[in-house]
Protein backbone atom coordinates (compact mmCIF):
# COMPACT_ATOMS: atom_id res chain seq x y z
CA UNK A 1 0.00 0.00 0.00
CA UNK A 2 1.66 3.23 -0.74
CA UNK A 3 0.84 6.51 1.55
CA UNK A 4 1.00 10.07 0.51
CA UNK A 5 1.72 12.43 3.19
CA UNK A 6 2.54 15.83 3.26
CA UNK A 7 5.91 16.87 4.29
CA UNK A 8 4.25 19.60 6.83
CA UNK A 9 2.58 16.53 8.69
CA UNK A 10 5.52 14.36 9.32
CA UNK A 11 6.43 17.16 11.69
CA UNK A 12 4.19 19.21 14.30
CA UNK A 13 6.21 21.76 14.49
CA UNK A 14 5.45 23.08 10.83
CA UNK A 15 9.41 22.75 9.25
CA UNK A 16 9.57 20.99 6.29
CA UNK A 17 11.65 17.82 6.40
CA UNK A 18 14.40 17.31 3.83
CA UNK A 19 13.34 15.72 0.35
CA UNK A 20 16.59 13.09 0.61
CA UNK A 21 15.10 12.42 4.00
CA UNK A 22 11.21 11.65 2.66
CA UNK A 23 12.64 9.79 0.33
CA UNK A 24 15.23 7.55 2.69
CA UNK A 25 12.21 6.95 4.77
CA UNK A 26 10.14 5.35 1.76
CA UNK A 27 13.12 3.45 0.89
CA UNK A 28 13.31 1.94 4.32
CA UNK A 29 9.21 1.32 4.10
CA UNK A 30 9.53 -0.48 1.08
CA UNK A 31 12.80 -2.64 2.20
CA UNK A 32 10.30 -3.74 5.27
CA UNK A 33 8.01 -5.38 2.97
CA UNK A 34 10.40 -7.31 1.11
CA UNK A 35 11.29 -10.27 3.16
CA UNK A 36 14.25 -10.55 4.96
CA UNK A 37 15.14 -13.99 3.33
CA UNK A 38 14.30 -12.86 -0.13
CA UNK A 39 18.28 -11.58 -0.15
CA UNK A 40 19.15 -15.14 0.45
CA UNK A 41 16.67 -16.54 -2.09
CA UNK A 42 18.56 -17.83 -5.77
CA UNK A 43 17.38 -17.78 -9.42
CA UNK A 44 15.24 -20.83 -10.62
CA UNK A 45 15.36 -22.36 -14.48
CA UNK A 46 12.15 -23.85 -14.03
CA UNK A 47 8.73 -22.34 -13.85
CA UNK A 48 4.97 -23.63 -13.94
CA UNK A 49 2.28 -21.40 -14.21
CA UNK A 50 -1.58 -22.00 -14.07
CA UNK A 51 -3.57 -18.96 -15.09
CA UNK A 52 -6.60 -16.87 -15.47
CA UNK A 53 -6.87 -14.86 -18.91
CA UNK A 54 -9.65 -12.17 -19.69
CA UNK A 55 -9.47 -10.79 -23.25
CA UNK A 56 -11.36 -8.74 -25.87
CA UNK A 57 -11.76 -10.25 -28.93
CA UNK A 58 -12.51 -8.27 -32.29
CA UNK A 59 -13.34 -10.38 -35.56
CA UNK A 60 -14.10 -8.81 -38.90
CA UNK A 61 -14.52 -10.56 -42.43
CA UNK A 62 -13.08 -7.86 -45.43
CA UNK A 63 -16.43 -7.48 -47.38
CA UNK A 64 -17.66 -5.02 -49.27
CA UNK A 65 -21.13 -3.32 -47.82
CA UNK A 66 -23.61 -4.03 -47.28
CA UNK A 67 -22.26 -7.30 -46.79
CA UNK A 68 -20.48 -7.81 -43.07
CA UNK A 69 -19.21 -9.68 -40.82
CA UNK A 70 -18.08 -8.80 -37.53
CA UNK A 71 -17.61 -10.36 -34.02
CA UNK A 72 -16.69 -8.63 -30.97
CA UNK A 73 -16.77 -9.63 -27.43
CA UNK A 74 -14.64 -10.38 -24.04
CA UNK A 75 -13.78 -13.86 -23.39
CA UNK A 76 -12.40 -15.62 -20.04
CA UNK A 77 -10.25 -18.82 -20.39
CA UNK A 78 -7.15 -20.46 -18.20
CA UNK A 79 -3.75 -21.06 -19.93
CA UNK A 80 -0.85 -23.35 -18.11
CA UNK A 81 2.58 -22.44 -19.20
CA UNK A 82 5.76 -24.46 -18.54
CA UNK A 83 9.32 -23.08 -18.99
CA UNK A 84 12.86 -23.96 -18.70
CA UNK A 85 15.11 -20.49 -18.78
CA UNK A 86 18.97 -20.83 -17.66
CA UNK A 87 22.05 -18.68 -18.98
CA UNK A 88 24.29 -19.90 -21.57
CA UNK A 89 21.97 -23.44 -22.11
CA UNK A 90 19.09 -24.52 -24.15
CA UNK A 91 15.57 -22.94 -23.56
CA UNK A 92 12.20 -24.57 -23.49
CA UNK A 93 9.00 -24.22 -23.25
CA UNK A 94 5.27 -25.82 -23.46
CA UNK A 95 2.12 -23.55 -23.34
CA UNK A 96 -2.06 -24.24 -23.38
CA UNK A 97 -4.65 -21.93 -23.72
CA UNK A 98 -8.42 -22.86 -23.42
CA UNK A 99 -11.17 -20.00 -23.54
CA UNK A 100 -14.38 -20.04 -24.12
CA UNK A 101 -17.46 -17.42 -23.77
CA UNK A 102 -19.81 -15.76 -26.40
CA UNK A 103 -19.37 -12.70 -28.86
CA UNK A 104 -21.86 -10.19 -30.68
CA UNK A 105 -22.62 -11.44 -33.88
CA UNK A 106 -22.66 -7.82 -36.72
CA UNK A 107 -23.17 -9.17 -39.81
CA UNK A 108 -25.85 -9.88 -42.55
CA UNK A 109 -27.59 -12.26 -44.90
CA UNK A 110 -26.24 -12.75 -48.47
CA UNK A 111 -28.56 -10.49 -49.89
CA UNK A 112 -26.81 -7.98 -47.55
CA UNK A 113 -30.15 -7.68 -45.26
CA UNK A 114 -28.53 -7.32 -41.57
CA UNK A 115 -28.54 -10.17 -39.14
CA UNK A 116 -27.32 -9.16 -35.39
CA UNK A 117 -26.79 -12.74 -32.80
CA UNK A 118 -24.68 -13.86 -30.55
CA UNK A 119 -22.13 -16.39 -30.48
CA UNK A 120 -20.94 -19.04 -28.70
CA UNK A 121 -17.15 -19.27 -29.01
CA UNK A 122 -14.27 -21.86 -28.41
CA UNK A 123 -10.83 -21.21 -28.69
CA UNK A 124 -7.66 -23.43 -27.86
CA UNK A 125 -4.20 -23.13 -28.31
CA UNK A 126 -1.35 -25.47 -27.70
CA UNK A 127 2.58 -24.77 -28.52
CA UNK A 128 5.88 -26.31 -27.33
CA UNK A 129 8.91 -23.72 -28.31
CA UNK A 130 12.56 -24.29 -28.32
CA UNK A 131 15.62 -21.56 -28.14
CA UNK A 132 19.01 -20.90 -26.57
CA UNK A 133 19.47 -18.57 -23.36
CA UNK A 134 21.98 -15.83 -24.20
CA UNK A 135 23.64 -13.46 -20.96
CA UNK A 136 24.60 -10.54 -22.55
CA UNK A 137 24.86 -8.80 -19.18
CA UNK A 138 24.66 -9.78 -15.57
CA UNK A 139 20.76 -9.32 -14.55
CA UNK A 140 19.64 -9.51 -18.72
CA UNK A 141 18.95 -12.69 -20.83
CA UNK A 142 17.56 -12.76 -24.27
CA UNK A 143 16.22 -15.76 -25.64
CA UNK A 144 15.72 -16.30 -29.24
CA UNK A 145 13.55 -19.32 -29.97
CA UNK A 146 11.45 -21.17 -32.44
CA UNK A 147 8.19 -23.65 -32.56
CA UNK A 148 5.62 -25.34 -33.55
CA UNK A 149 2.12 -24.56 -32.53
CA UNK A 150 -1.75 -25.25 -33.20
CA UNK A 151 -5.21 -23.04 -32.72
CA UNK A 152 -8.93 -24.07 -33.45
CA UNK A 153 -11.59 -21.21 -32.77
CA UNK A 154 -15.13 -22.64 -32.95
CA UNK A 155 -18.37 -20.79 -33.69
CA UNK A 156 -22.06 -21.24 -33.61
CA UNK A 157 -24.04 -19.06 -35.51
CA UNK A 158 -27.67 -19.01 -36.03
CA UNK A 159 -27.95 -20.69 -32.60
CA UNK A 160 -31.34 -18.91 -32.07
CA UNK A 161 -32.76 -20.06 -35.68
CA UNK A 162 -34.16 -22.82 -37.06
CA UNK A 163 -30.91 -23.63 -39.26
CA UNK A 164 -27.91 -23.32 -36.87
CA UNK A 165 -24.58 -24.19 -37.62
CA UNK A 166 -20.48 -24.63 -36.47
CA UNK A 167 -17.95 -23.17 -38.13
CA UNK A 168 -14.68 -24.38 -37.01
CA UNK A 169 -11.13 -22.43 -38.22
CA UNK A 170 -7.75 -24.54 -37.85
CA UNK A 171 -4.33 -23.91 -38.31
CA UNK A 172 -0.76 -23.98 -37.39
CA UNK A 173 2.39 -22.45 -37.09
CA UNK A 174 5.72 -21.72 -36.31
CA UNK A 175 6.85 -19.18 -33.87
CA UNK A 176 9.74 -17.15 -34.66
CA UNK A 177 10.25 -14.94 -31.53
CA UNK A 178 12.76 -13.53 -29.22
CA UNK A 179 12.40 -12.97 -24.79
CA UNK A 180 14.07 -10.44 -23.19
CA UNK A 181 13.91 -11.02 -18.91
CA UNK A 182 15.47 -8.16 -17.22
CA UNK A 183 16.07 -9.30 -12.72
CA UNK A 184 17.60 -6.78 -11.26
CA UNK A 185 16.71 -9.20 -8.20
CA UNK A 186 15.19 -12.86 -7.15
CA UNK A 187 12.14 -11.90 -6.42
CA UNK A 188 11.09 -9.50 -9.55
CA UNK A 189 11.45 -9.50 -13.36
CA UNK A 190 10.13 -7.87 -16.43
CA UNK A 191 9.78 -9.68 -19.04
CA UNK A 192 8.89 -8.54 -22.84
CA UNK A 193 8.12 -11.06 -25.58
CA UNK A 194 7.62 -10.71 -29.50
CA UNK A 195 7.01 -13.22 -32.13
CA UNK A 196 5.74 -14.02 -36.12
CA UNK A 197 3.76 -16.76 -36.25
CA UNK A 198 4.42 -18.20 -40.10
CA UNK A 199 1.09 -19.83 -40.70
CA UNK A 200 0.20 -23.26 -42.71
CA UNK A 201 -2.39 -25.78 -42.86
CA UNK A 202 -5.29 -23.07 -42.13
CA UNK A 203 -8.88 -24.31 -42.84
CA UNK A 204 -12.75 -23.75 -41.98
CA UNK A 205 -14.76 -26.65 -41.58
CA UNK A 206 -18.72 -26.44 -41.28
CA UNK A 207 -20.94 -28.48 -39.87
CA UNK A 208 -24.94 -28.01 -39.21
CA UNK A 209 -28.86 -28.69 -40.05
CA UNK A 210 -27.79 -26.25 -43.64
CA UNK A 211 -24.91 -27.24 -44.79
CA UNK A 212 -23.33 -31.04 -44.97
CA UNK A 213 -19.90 -31.30 -43.40
CA UNK A 214 -17.38 -29.47 -45.96
CA UNK A 215 -13.80 -28.98 -45.39
CA UNK A 216 -12.24 -25.69 -47.58
CA UNK A 217 -7.95 -24.52 -47.18
CA UNK A 218 -8.22 -20.80 -46.34
CA UNK A 219 -5.30 -18.38 -47.82
CA UNK A 220 -2.21 -18.82 -44.80
CA UNK A 221 -1.16 -15.21 -43.75
CA UNK A 222 0.49 -14.74 -40.39
CA UNK A 223 0.27 -13.74 -36.36
CA UNK A 224 2.36 -12.07 -34.38
CA UNK A 225 2.15 -11.96 -30.69
CA UNK A 226 3.41 -9.43 -27.78
CA UNK A 227 3.75 -10.30 -24.29
CA UNK A 228 5.21 -8.01 -21.02
CA UNK A 229 4.92 -10.23 -18.11
CA UNK A 230 5.68 -8.99 -14.54
CA UNK A 231 7.04 -11.69 -11.98
CA UNK A 232 7.07 -10.81 -8.40
CA UNK A 233 8.26 -14.00 -6.01
CA UNK A 234 6.49 -13.55 -2.72
CA UNK A 235 7.82 -16.88 -1.37
CA UNK A 236 11.04 -19.55 -2.12
CA UNK A 237 9.03 -21.33 -4.62
CA UNK A 238 6.31 -19.08 -5.84
CA UNK A 239 5.43 -16.30 -7.92
CA UNK A 240 2.33 -14.07 -9.10
CA UNK A 241 2.87 -13.79 -12.61
CA UNK A 242 0.61 -10.37 -14.58
CA UNK A 243 0.60 -10.65 -18.41
CA UNK A 244 -0.91 -8.20 -20.62
CA UNK A 245 -0.95 -9.70 -23.95
CA UNK A 246 -1.88 -8.70 -27.64
CA UNK A 247 -2.56 -11.07 -30.38
CA UNK A 248 -3.00 -10.14 -34.57
CA UNK A 249 -3.87 -13.04 -36.90
CA UNK A 250 -4.35 -12.78 -40.68
CA UNK A 251 -6.11 -15.17 -43.14
CA UNK A 252 -6.48 -14.87 -46.52
CA UNK A 253 -8.99 -15.71 -48.82
CA UNK A 254 -10.08 -19.35 -48.75
CA UNK A 255 -10.77 -21.75 -51.97
CA UNK A 256 -14.45 -21.90 -53.55
CA UNK A 257 -16.17 -25.08 -52.09
CA UNK A 258 -19.87 -26.38 -51.96
CA UNK A 259 -22.52 -26.51 -49.29
CA UNK A 260 -26.04 -28.05 -49.52
CA UNK A 261 -29.60 -27.37 -47.99
CA UNK A 262 -31.89 -30.51 -48.72
CA UNK A 263 -31.43 -30.89 -52.71
CA UNK A 264 -29.89 -27.05 -53.28
CA UNK A 265 -26.12 -26.88 -53.54
CA UNK A 266 -24.55 -23.41 -53.56
CA UNK A 267 -20.84 -22.28 -54.10
CA UNK A 268 -19.15 -20.40 -51.33
CA UNK A 269 -16.18 -19.53 -49.76
CA UNK A 270 -14.38 -17.67 -46.95
CA UNK A 271 -13.20 -14.19 -46.89
CA UNK A 272 -10.42 -12.78 -45.97
CA UNK A 273 -10.52 -11.75 -42.83
CA UNK A 274 -8.43 -10.35 -39.18
CA UNK A 275 -8.54 -10.58 -35.57
CA UNK A 276 -7.45 -9.03 -32.61
CA UNK A 277 -6.99 -10.38 -29.10
CA UNK A 278 -5.66 -8.26 -26.52
CA UNK A 279 -6.43 -8.89 -22.66
CA UNK A 280 -4.07 -9.75 -19.65
CA UNK A 281 -3.29 -12.79 -17.61
CA UNK A 282 -3.24 -13.31 -14.05
CA UNK A 283 -1.02 -16.86 -12.54
CA UNK A 284 0.50 -18.10 -9.90
CA UNK A 285 3.72 -20.12 -10.91
CA UNK A 286 5.81 -22.72 -8.85
CA UNK A 287 8.95 -22.21 -9.40
CA UNK A 288 12.42 -24.97 -8.87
Amino acid sequence: MLLLLRTRDLNPGGIALPRKYIVLMSLVFLSSVVPSSARAWEYMANSLELAYQYFSYDYKEDLQEPLKNKEEGNIPGIAILYSYRWPEETYYELRGEISKGTTEYNGSLQNGDPWNDRTDNKFYRFSLGIGHTLWPWEKITVTPYLGIGTVMWERVLGKHTESPYTEKYYYNYFPVGILIVVEPTPWFSLSARAAYHVMMGAQIKLDGNVVSKKNSDLGNRYETIVETPVTIRFSKDMSLVITPFTYYRKFGRGDSFEVSCGSVTSTVYEPASSATISGIRAGIAYIW
